[in-house]
């Protein structure tokens, strides 16, 4: 709000003092002193558009990855973490391995007084 209320102070100012003259040529070298940061604006344009296509590809590769018809049904064990398991931590069908929980420690009894 105060750079608004500047600008139009200095663009008044020079107005009344100088005319229109004056004016033009404060707005001639905003032009030019801006003209630099358009080529910074054209710089990341061109980054955002490199960057969506190498995530198109990238989700295109997933998706390849995904709906491959060779998925095996082990693919889909993750643990809690959604990190694979390993293949020892998954027991085959019909191998007869069951899954026992971890032995969990009885809690500590406190002394009893006599």
């Amino acid at each position: 709000v105060v750079l608004v209320v500047s600008i139009g102070a200095v663009a008044l100012l020079l107005l009344s003092l100088g005319g229109t003259a004056v004016v033009d040529t404060v707005q001639t070298g905003t032009i030019i002193g801006a003209f630099p940061f358009s080529f910074v604006i054209l710089l990341m344009i061109a980054t955002l558009v490199r960057r969506l296509r190498c995530r198109d590809k990238a989700v295109r590769q997933l998706e390849k990855e995904v709906n491959d018809p060779r998925h095996r049904p082990g693919d889909d064990l993750v643990d809690a973490d959604g990190l694979p398991l390993a293949p020892e931590a998954v027991a085959a069908p019909g191998s007869g391995a069951q899954h026992t929980a971890p032995a969990v420690p009885a809690p500590p009894t406190s002394p009893t007084r006599s």
